[in-house]
Formats: structure tokens, C-alpha cells, sequence
């Protein structure tokens, strides 16, 4: 065998049968790649060639020396070798020497090799691709019953609306047994009817002869039909039996193959699909599926064996009848696959929509407490309702089907009998046939009705079994566009730890048109801080995602040490070489010990304790009774976890002890004491390592290595000492210091990051002015009368955080409402939404605010007293029957301005208009309520949260992520209330999500009402009312945190067309407050001096 030299980093190398393919000059080969065989050659590539993989056939590959390998892939690190090759003795440190070969059984080829293992396939999935690395190239190979080809990725195809025979041939592989006592049944239902009628024969006989031994006669052929039926009995419950046991392993097997391979799949494949949706699968489909599996093979395996069986019996009986019966079958069958078909697609459809059911029901509960927070249960209920209904139609009709299918075959199975009579008849008046023959016949033909009518019934649970069965199997067929355990591993002490980012594009794999980062270079040198910081959407958390190989760039490469990190296992990259504690961690519903164990399984008890004390979280474990057995996750989120979980998460990432930690915003969520404490534990985590900072809060970062600036997916590298390290794409370079005097983007972040802070200080002081002007103090006015001078007549509704009644005064009898807030813990005072509520009621006094008479404190309870309001606006809505008179929306909506004006005026956002926050009284006076998410502002305008106002209310802006707000955020919501007026209740923007919102906004389509004879008809014409605006209609928007680019869609449509009750003067107020722009909208003050009030006397 000829020796071959080493091969380079920058040679791709495949192995090919020789067919027509000419020998290439051979460059250098790698010392683990010596190949050679008489009937193959080794085809060079150079890195430039663009292939996504090679497909070999794994029987025509032979390394060298006899030895068995069995299939998985396994690679080791680049060895830096660069001589002849080494000597037999060799062994390379990520390979195992066999001193023996191993003998190869089912699912394993003989592949040779002197002492590396090279290559492992393993045969257990469908279509894998795996890769076998040399440094930084990555190589594919799918094994395949083909011959050799070179192909480029080929798009996935449809999953199929039913199994494959395969797939069915390969579940039934574990009812051998079943199928030999099936079989045994058929051969015994092909003699029971010719042993009746030979019983038949006999009776007939002596009753026209009246001679002979009856008794004797008819004996032996009853008692061999006797011991048939008693056979026959046995063999079916035997198989019945066994299958018992077969159906539920099979389901078991499939749930375990489904979880792995969905465990399996790479984050992109999560960010496609529902969670809810995968559930349904792994829980519901299968269980369909393990149903219909078991009825096909009890019932449907013993009516298909008595069929056939007795089809045998009738030819032997006679070939007349069953030729005739034969003719008329076909037809039946063709009937039946038509049919067929068409409730196969209406059962896919239907448990389609019994996921996407799932899905919204799994979305809501896992979010019930931002459902909750903006009081959207009846709006989820909606939705809920809608798709479950549905769902309900969809399988109302493919019960339908199903009803309709089954009577007719039982028509035509009838049918067949009544003509198998007729014509049997004939045949014995001929003497064709003798009366014992037609009763075998009848039998016979009796036992294939009701098997065929068996089947016909057990035809719809096989239809949705099987369309069960494909949608799990669909799965199952999945292979993982990132494989998990396939390529090499660096030695622990040859890791340096040296990350490269080399002209990095990527965009997320759901938005392809959205480019996240472009032409990234970074470098992240050994055991140094390299933090990254930015505006919101700048691609800093993506960064991350691709040093833990969550997503694969488009374009560009990620350098772990030299190496690609394609090129390295995956598996040891997660889970020993990168630590990961990201802003929100998760915790499993388990202990703490197993929870931080989750990180190293094979961790001591020791190792555990020890990280959470590097984490500063072991004193606060230990503070709880059952210490690091507290069970902690979903079921047992109290407060005092919840402020620590992050600590947990960093023991968990910790005990690993990783050579790179990545921090992604890991102190962002959590208050001014948590911080200071989960600081002072990254501070002690990150020495000695290299480490990745995603920061919001630039002052955790000041002390790091290497700070980079991103912006628009684009990296300014700022640097100090490190400048070295580097690549020249850095425009600037200095100290914390330096930096801040040269000014940049660096510089105005921090800028930006203290006007927030002064502007807590500047709402904190306006609300320490109400509480001191008001005397309000939790030991002071809180304190008010005895709850004993109210009576509680009956209970309101439930809010967010409290309960309201409807109660008298037993003095003046004054009817008033009383809101009750729960108080979790006295310790903790009153809450801050309660507290904040009654110092602005109590500052705001006004026709149109509703007006707090009283607040009474005791232990645990909090009781608000207001004036008492009939209804709100929602149910005045629903009152009206779809019929809302124009002075009576105008009065409504000049009352509304009015109470907003006059809380404006006060320095005061409500920030949570809808229909539900606005009251009326007996006398028409509408009133703004609930001031739990109301805050004070000033000059400057400070930072808030983006998470207010409900989701149909929410101005654009917002929706974007704008944090810097004022009155405008009022004034959307003002405009939407206004088209719901004029609309008599019909929301004008009743979105799903906040991308559904904006899409509504920009683009949704309006379904037009034309009103003739006081008659409103519903236009087939769809239009767009708003459209989306451009960069002249509002300049600031492409800058906003959460900014994305949406299609331009013009305006298509006016108001007119939407409203068209509201005048014009209404319409164009309505205009000027529904203005994308914030700048754009008109304020409280300039809406009551607009030409649609100038006719309209205030009551």
C-alpha cells in the first residue's frame, strides 16, 4: 500500500468510487487520514469549491488494516505534525486504540483503520448528515443505498399525509408472533365453512333418504368442527393477548424516538414551531396513532385473515358465485378509496387545527401573568373559543364523512348477500350446487360482510391514526440541521480559549430578509473580558447565539482556538467548554442540589455546594428549611426564589468549570441589592477565563478588557491595552476615560444610560411632592374610618390586583364603590400601584376622574372608596346593540378629552385608556378610572416602560419599544376609543400580539360597511386604512428599540369607509389622533377647541 503525504488546512477531501473521475495531484494529507484502497481513489478539493456535502456508499469504504468500527462520527483536534507518518505505535489523543477487531452485527459495516478511529455512522435515523472534520474544514457524508454523487443541500420535502409501507411495515416488526396466530386463524377460516357444510350435507341427506346412522354420520364432522371453533378461539385471544403488550411498547418507543429527535433539533427548528404544537405531537397524535395501531392489528388483522380465508373457502365452494362476488368488490373498493382520500386530507386539517388550538391555549397559560397584568382573559377565552370551534366543525365534518362512508358499505355488503342467495339458489335448482354447498357459501359470505364491515367501521380511527401516525413520523425522519455529537474535541490542556469572529453575516432563519449582523470581525483573546454593548436590535445577543453555535452564520466563520466550531463536537463545546447564564434564567421543576446539577451531571455534592458559594448563593440556600433540597421551577416560583434564581443559574454554569462564560444580560432584570450581589459573584466567576459581557447597564462594565460598541449588526472595537489583540477594524481605541472625552457612540450611551437615571430621580421627587403635599404615609391618613360604616350590597368584578364592590354608606346612604387591594404581606406595605392610584386621585379632582372619597387600612387589607358608576363603557357598549347615536358619541368622547386635559395639565399620564377604565353614571357622565399604571411626568421627559396600555390601545411607537413617551401615548389611545364609539363597540385594532398590532395598524385589511336606508351591508372590497408610514412621515421611527422594517403598504382606503357614521369634522379629529408619529398627534387641549365640538352644548 502506497503511502500518501499530509493534507493542509485549507484541502477538502472526499472518497469516491472511480468512475470516470481522474486521479487529482494528492496535496499533503493529515497523519489521521491515511486511506487507500485497490478500488478507490482520494479526490482533493481546494476550499473555494462550494459543496455542501458528500453522499458515499459506506460498504465501498476501507481504511487501512482489519479492523471494525462501529458508525457514529468521531474526529479528533488537528495534529500539528507536518512529517511522515507516524508509526504504528501512534495514537492520537482524541482516538482509541482496538487491539482486537470487534465482530459486526445487524446495522454495522467492516471498516478498517491502523489505530484511529476515523469514522462512526450510526444507521439509526433516516437521513442523517454527518461531518468529519480536518482543523477548519468540514466535511459531510450521508450515508445512502445509492451510488456516489455530490449534491447541494436539498430542500426538505412535504411530510406526507399518510405512513409509508415502510414505516408501517417496520412498527409491525414487533407483532411477528401476532402475525403467525393470525395466519394460524385464516387457514382455519378457510376449512370451518367447508366442515359446515359437509355437517349440512349430512342433515340434508337423512332428511330425503330417512335411512341410515344418523348419529354415526353426522359425528365425525361435528366434532372436527367443534374442535376447529375451539382452535380457533384460542389463536385470537392468544394474539389479542400479546398484542396488549405490543401497542403500548410501541407508543412508548415512539414518544422516546419522537422527544430525542426533537431534543435534538437546533434552535432555529424552536423558533419555526410552537411548543404547544410539538406537545401534540409527542402526547396527543401519538396516542391516536397507538389506538388506531392497536385496532388494525386485534380487529383489522382478523377481519382482513377471516376475508381472505373465506374468499379461499368460497373458490373451493363454488367459482361461480365467487367470481360473481368478485366483480362487484372492485367498484366497492374504488367507492371507498375515493372517499377515502378525501377524509384523509379532512382529518389532517382537522387535527391541524386541533394543534394550533393547543398552541394558543399553551401560549396563554404560559404567559397567564401578563394576561392577567392588562386584564385579557376574556380576549384569550376569545381566541381560545374560536379555534376550538373550529376545530369542533372541522371534526363534526369528518365525522360526517365517516357516517356516510360506513352506511353505504353496509348497503352494499347486504346487498351482496341477498344476490349470493339468488343466484346460489339457481345453481342448486340446476344441480350445480348441493344445499350444504350454499350453506358453506352463505357462511362463508356472512363472515366476510362482517369482517368488511368491521373494517368499514374501523376505517375513520385508521384514517386519523394515520395522519397522526405521519405527523409524528415527520419527525421522526427530522434530522437536526446541527448535529449535536459529531466532530472533534481540543485536549483540556491544549484548550487556550482564543475566539474569532472572521467576517461574520448572519440573519435569523424566520426572517431572512433581516440581516442582523454584517461582516463581523472580533476577536475575543484568551482570559480577558470583551464586553459588547449597543442599542436594542443591534445583533449583541446573537453574537452569543453563534459562539454557542445556536445558529450557523451565513456567511463568515466562528474560531474556537484556530478551529471552525462546526468542525468540533458539539456537545463538548455546551456542555465543558462554554458556560451560558443569559437575563431570564430557567429553573427546573426540581431541587436546588439537581438544578445546579443540571450543569454537570456526574457533580458530588461537594462540587455542588462549592459552586453555588462561588455563585454568593449558598447562604441564601441554606436560609431555606429544607436547604439544597428545596424544590424550586414551575409550581414553587415564591418571591424570595425568584430574587435569587440568577444566582442558581450561575452555579449551574459554574460547576462545569467552563473555559469561556458568556454573559448575556445576566444582571439587567434584577434590582439594585440583587445586582450588587450577583456582580460581586461574576466578578469572581470571570478570572481566568475568557469571557463574553452582553451589557445594558454600561457601569457593570467599565473594568473590562476590551469594550466593543454594536451598531446595525456592525462592531466598533474600543480598546485599551488590548489593542494588540485585534484586527484594524477598531476607528477608536483608548480608556474608559479617554473614551467618554473623545466622544462617539460609546460616549453617548453613557450619557443617555445617566439622563434615565436623573430622570428617576426627577419622577421619584414629583411623587415624593404629592405624598408630602397629601400627608400620605402608610402609618398616617391610611388609617381612615372603620370598615363597619359601609354595607356590601353585592360584588362588582375582579381587577388586577384587588376586588370591587357595589356598598352603601349606612349614614348618608350614599351608594359608593369599594375597591379592595390584596395585601400579600403587611411587612411589605401597600403596593405601589395602590399607593400611587390614591395619591393622584387625591391631587386629581375633576367632573370627569372619578373621584376617591375615603381609603381604609387595616391588617392586610387595603379598601379604596369611590363614587359609585352604573357601568363602564364596555358594557354600555354591549347594551347597545350595535346602535350608538352621533350627540351621544360626541358627548362621550368631549367627556373624555376633558378628563384627559385636566390630568395633563397635572403633570399626569394614565397610560391605560380603554373601554373598561372609563365609567358612567346614571346621569351620562363618563369618568377616567384605574390609575394603578398612571404616571407622574416632567422636563425632562424620562424613561418608561414600553409594557402598558392594552394591547389594542397601544400607539405605535410604544409597540416599537419607545421608552421615552408623553401625553401622545394618551392621545392614540383617546383616537382608537373614538372609532369604537362611532362603531358602536367595534374595536379598531384588535390585534393578537404586538407584531399583529402593528401589522394591523400598517397594513390590515378593513372590511368596508356601506350604509344605505339607515342599513349598514357588509362590501366584499378589502382596503388599507392607515398604511405604513415612511422615514419623512416620522424620522425617529428606524431608531426606536424594537424598530422592524415592514413592507410599504400605501393607504388605500379613507375614514369614511370605517367610520361611517362620524361626520367629517369627527373623522378628521379622528385623523390627527391616529397619527403613527407621536409628534404628529394633537393634544387634549387642541382636540376640545376642534371644529366637531363647535356645535355641541357641555351638559
Amino acid at each position: 500500500m502506497a503511502r500518501l503525504p499530509l493534507i493542509t488546512q485549507t484541502t477538502y477531501f472526499f472518497l469516491a468510487e472511480k468512475e470516470g473521475l481522474s486521479s487529482l495531484n494528492h496535496p499533503p494529507m493529515h497523519p489521521m487520514s491515511q486511506l487507500s484502497s485497490p478500488a478507490e481513489d482520494i479526490i482533493h478539493l481546494q476550499r473555494h469549491v462550494s459543496l455542501s456535502s458528500v453522499a458515499i456508499e459506506a460498504d465501498e469504504i476501507q481504511l487501512c488494516q482489519e479492523r471494525t468500527v462501529s458508525h457514529s462520527i468521531q474526529s479528533g483536534r488537528k495534529i500539528e505534525d507536518k512529517g511522515e507518518m507516524p508509526s504504528p505505535g501512534f495514537t492520537h489523543p482524541h482516538t482509541r486504540r482496538t487491539e482486537k477487531p470487534v465482530s459486526s452485527g445487524p446495522g454495522r459495516r467492516k471498516w478498517s483503520s491502523r489505530s484511529v478511529e476515523i469514522c462512526r455512522f450510526s444507521r439509526s435515523h433516516t437521513s442523517p448528515v454527518y461531518s468529519l472534520q480536518s482543523s477548519n474544514v468540514v466535511r459531510h457524508f450521508k450515508s445512502l443505498a445509492q451510488r456516489t454523487f455530490l449534491y447541494c443541500s436539498p430542500k426538505t420535502p412535504d411530510p406526507p399525509d399518510l405512513l409509508s409501507a415502510s414505516s408501517w411495515l417496520r412498527l409491525s416488526s414487533p407483532c411477528r408472533d401476532e402475525h403467525f396466530l393470525a395466519f394460524g386463524a385464516a387457514i382455519l377460516n378457510i376449512q370451518i365453512p367447508l366442515m359446515l357444510g359437509d355437517l349440512v350435507n349430512v342433515v340434508a341427506r337423512y332428511l330425503r333418504e330417512q335411512a341410515g346412522n344418523y348419529v354415526h354420520e353426522i359425528r365425525i364432522p361435528a366434532m372436527k368442527l367443534l374442535a376447529m371453533y375451539g382452535l380457533q378461539g384460542l389463536l385470537t385471544s392468544g394474539y389479542i393477548v400479546l398484542l396488549s403488550r405490543v401497542g403500548e411498547r410501541v407508543a412508548a418507543d415512539m414518544r422516546k424516538t419522537l422527544f430525542s429527535s426533537l431534543i435534538r433539533q437546533d434552535v432555529a427548528f424552536f423558533d419555526a414551531n410552537k411548543t404547544g404544537q410539538l406537545v401534540n405531537r409527542l402526547t396527543a397524535d401519538i396516542q391516536e396513532f397507538k389506538s388506531s395501531f392497536k385496532l388494525v392489528i386485534s380487529q383489522g388483522l382478523r377481519s382482513v385473515t377471516q376475508t381472505v380465508g373465506c374468499f379461499i373457502s368460497l373458490y373451493l365452494i363454488s367459482p361461480k358465485l365467487t367470481g360473481l362476488t368478485v366483480v362487484v368488490l372492485p367498484c366497492l373498493v374504488g367507492g371507498g378509496a375515493l372517499i377515502g382520500s378525501l377524509l384523509r386530507k379532512l382529518s389532517r386539517a382537522a387535527q391541524e387545527q386541533v394543534a394550533k388550538a393547543t398552541g394558543v391555549a399553551d401560549e396563554a397559560l404560559g404567559n397567564v401573568r401578563t394576561v392577567k397584568a392588562f386584564a385579557m382573559e376574556d380576549r384569550e377565552l376569545q381566541l381560545y373559543g374560536f379555534e376550538v370551534d373550529k376545530s369542533c366543525e372541522m371534526n363534526e365534518s369528518l365525522g360526517n364523512g365517516i357516517a356516510i362512508f360506513q352506511g353505504l358499505s353496509n348497503i352494499a355488503l347486504n346487498c351482496i348477500v341477498l344476490g349470493t342467495i339468488f343466484a346460489g339458489g339457481t345453481l342448486i335448482s340446476s344441480n350445480e350446487m348441493s344445499p350444504g354447498d350454499l350453506m358453506s357459501f352463505l357462511v362463508a359470505s356472512q363472515t366476510v360482510q362482517r369482517s368488511l364491515a368491521s373494517i368499514s367501521i374501523l376505517f375513520g380511527q385508521v384514517v386519523r391514526g394515520m395522519s397522526s401516525g405521519a405527523r409524528v413520523f415527520e419527525y421522526l425522519a427530522l434530522a437536526p440541521t446541527i448535529p449535536i455529537s459529531v466532530g472533534g474535541r481540543i485536549p483540556y490542556h491544549s484548550l487556550i480559549g482564543r475566539v474569532d469572529f472572521m467576517d461574520v453575516s448572519f440573519s435569523y432563519p424566520t426572517r431572512p430578509g433581516h440581516q442582523v449582523l454584517k461582516k463581523l470581525n472580533l476577536t475575543l483573546p484568551p482570559c480577558k473580558t470583551v464586553a459588547i454593548v449597543g442599542e436594542s436590535g443591534g445583533g449583541k445577543s446573537t453574537v452569543a447565539a453563534l459562539l454557542e453555535r445556536f445558529y450557523d452564520p451565513n456567511n463568515g466563520v466562528v474560531m474556537l482556538d484556530g478551529l471552525d466550531i462546526r468542525t468540533l463536537d458539539l456537545s463538548w463545546l455546551r456542555g465543558q467548554v462554554i458556560g451560558f447564564i443569559n437575563q431570564e434564567p430557567v429553573l427546573f421543576g426540581s431541587s436546588i442540589m439537581e438544578n445546579i446539577r443540571f450543569g454537570k451531571p456526574e457533580a458530588s455534592d461537594a462540587e455542588v455546594v462549592n459552586a453555588a458559594k462561588q455563585a454568593n448563593a449558598h447562604g441564601f440556600v441554606m436560609s431555606f428549611p429544607d436547604g439544597y433540597n428545596t424544590v424550586v421551577g414551575m409550581g414553587a416560583r415564591c418571591d424570595t426564589i425568584r430574587r435569587t434564581e440568577q444566582r442558581i443559574a450561575i452555579a449551574r454554569a459554574l460547576i462545569k468549570n467552563p473555559s469561556i462564560l458568556v454573559l448575556d444580560e445576566a444582571t439587567s432584570a434584577l434590582d439594585a441589592e440583587s445586582e450588587r450581589v450577583v456582580q460581586e459573584a461574576l466578578d469572581r466567576a470571570t478570572r481566568g477565563r475568557t469571557v463574553l459581557i452582553i451589557a445594558h447597564r454600561l457601569s457593570t462594565i467599565q473594568g473590562a478588557d476590551l469594550i466593543c460598541v454594536m451598531s446595525n449588526g456592525k462592531m466598533w472595537s474600543l480598546i485599551g491595552a488590548l489593542k494588540h489583540a485585534l484586527h484594524s477594524t477598531f476607528i477608536r481605541a483608548g480608556t474608559h476615560v479617554e473614551l467618554l472625552s473623545k466622544g462617539g457612540l460609546y460616549a453617548d450611551l453613557i450619557r443617555r444610560q445617566r439622563a434615565e437615571s436623573r430622570n428617576e430621580h426627577t419622577n421619584d421627587f414629583i411623587e415624593l411632592i404629592y405624598e408630602r403635599h397629601f400627608n400620605v404615609s402608610e402609618r398616617g391618613w391610611l388609617n381612615g374610618p372603620n370598615m363597619q360604616k359601609y354595607e356590601k350590597l353585592e360584588k362588582i368584578g375582579e381587577g388586577t390586583y384587588g376586588t370591587v364592590f357595589k356598598a352603601k354608606n349606612r349614614e348618608t346612604h350614599e351608594i359608593v364603590a369599594l375597591k379592595r387591594v390584596r395585601l400579600d404581606d403587611d411587612d411589605e406595605g401597600v403596593p405601589s400601584s395602590a399607593l400611587r392610584e390614591i395619591c393622584l386621585l387625591k391631587e386629581l379632582k375633576h367632573k370627569n376622574i372619578v373621584r376617591l372619597h375615603d381609603v381604609l387600612h387595616s391588617d392586610k387589607k387595603l379598601t379604596l372608596v369611590f363614587e359609585y358608576c352604573d357601568q363602564d363603557l364596555k358594557k354600555y357598549f354591549d347594551s347597545c346593540n350595535g346602535d350608538l347615536d352621533p350627540e351621544t358619541v360626541k358627548s362621550f368622547m368631549y367627556q373624555l378629552l376633558k378628563g384627559l386635559a385636566f390630568c395633563h395639565s397635572r403633570n399626569v399620564l394614565h397610560r391605560d385608556l380603554k373601554p373598561q377604565n372609563l365609567l358612567i353614571n346614571r346621569n351620562g357622565e363618563l369618568k377616567l378610572a384605574d390609575f394603578g399604571l398612571a404616571r407622574a411626568f416632567g422636563i425632562p421627559v424620562r424613561c418608561y416602560s414600553a409594557e402598558v396600555v392594552t394591547l389594542w390601545y397601544r400607539p405605535p411607537d410604544v409597540l416599537f419599544g419607545a421608552k421615552l413617551y408623553s401625553t401622545s401615548i394618551d392621545m392614540w389611545s383617546a383616537g382608537c376609543i373614538f372609532a369604537e364609539l362611532a362603531n358602536a363597540g367595534r374595536p379598531l385594532f384588535p390585534g393578537n400580539d404586538v407584531d399583529d398590532q402593528l401589522k394591523r395598524i400598517f397594513r390590515y385589511p378593513f372590511k368596508l360597511f356601506v350604509v344605505l336606508a339607515h342599513t349598514v351591508y357588509l362590501s366584499l372590497t378589502l382596503r388599507t386604512l392607515l398604511g405604513t408610514p415612511t422615514e419623512e412621515q416620522w424620522p425617529t421611527m428606524t431608531k426606536l428599540p424594537d424598530y422592524k422594517p415592514y413592507p410599504m403598504y400605501p393607504a388605500t382606503t379613507s375614514l369614511v369607509n370605517v367610520v361611517p357614521k362620524l361626520s367629517s369634522t369627527g373623522r378628521d379629529l379622528l385623523q390627527n389622533l391616529l397619527k403613527c408619529n407621536p409628534v404628529q398627534r394633537i393634544s387634549a387641549e387642541e382636540a376640545l377647541q376642534h371644529p366637531y365640538f363647535a356645535d355641541f352644548c357641555p351638559p
